[in-house]
């Protein structure tokens, strides 16, 4: 019998919704970890010593931080980056000297600059980076499980991005194989969807025919090109 890896039925459940089911779940373990952040760990030592370290959180999980009803541990964490980046203010000169080519170039030495570069990534993004990869490794190399080849073959795929990592998780040809000729079908779907809804929209053609399943496929289809809004997708983004 085939161990399932953990998070199997996560993917097997997401994949029955609309969107990319790994950027669904990216989204959902992110908040999930923000949350036990500002309630568990923000006295946490290893938990601080990373904010210090990455001079706090991307864009993107700073605002959805913030969205998170926790003033205080919120406080707490700020006060750690800012302890931080005022040590090293005030510990680090703003200027180092500067060589002739630097000199004609405009560009000169900065130790302030290279000490207030975040020396780790965002804690959110690093985890999240992390859980993309197990999510599409799982799917990459349990499709040969009925359930998921299903599931897979009836949902809307998931995006570009994803699928590329998807490939770079397969453990042979076969696997890549069958991977990307379900998603090709997908696509491919998508694809029609997209030109009858430009067929439709063409005064001359749509003779007054009303949109269908296809009326939100641009809205879908830029969404599973690019990947989801806060999901930046292993090496692409914030934290990578």
């Amino acid at each position: 019998m085939t161990l399932l890896p953990f998070g199997f039925y996560d993917l097997l459940d997401q994949l029955a919704e609309p969107g990319c089911a790994i950027c669904a779940l990216a989204r959902r373990d992110a908040d999930k970890l923000m949350d036990t952040i500002l309630y568990e760990q923000v006295v946490d030592p290893p938990t601080q010593e990373h904010f210090r370290a990455s001079r706090g959180l991307c864009a993107e999980h700073s605002a959805r931080f913030s969205e998170i009803r926790n003033a205080l541990g919120v406080c707490v964490l700020a006060d750690q980056v800012l302890d931080e980046v005022l040590t090293i203010l005030d510990k680090t000169p703003a200027r180092g000297g500067q060589s002739l080519g630097r000199l004609l170039t405009g560009a000169g030495d900065s130790p302030l600059a290279r000490k207030l570069a975040p020396e780790r990534p965002c804690i959110v993004c690093e985890a999240q980076a992390r859980g993309e990869t197990h999510y599409a490794a799982t799917l990459a190399r349990h499709l040969n499980d009925a359930r998921l080849d299903e599931a897979f073959r009836l949902s809307d795929g998931v995006c570009l991005p994803h699928f590329v990592t998807a490939l770079e998780q397969t453990t042979d040809s076969a696997a890549a194989q069958r991977l990307a000729g379900i998603q090709r079908n997908i696509w491919r779907r998508l694809k029609a969807e997209l030109d009858e809804f430009m067929r439709k929209s063409d005064a001359v053609n749509a003779r007054g025919e009303t949109m269908d399943i296809e009326s939100d496929s641009w809205r879908r289809a830029m969404t599973l090109l690019g990947g989801e809004r806060g999901v930046f997708g292993r090496n692409r983004g914030a934290g990578t």
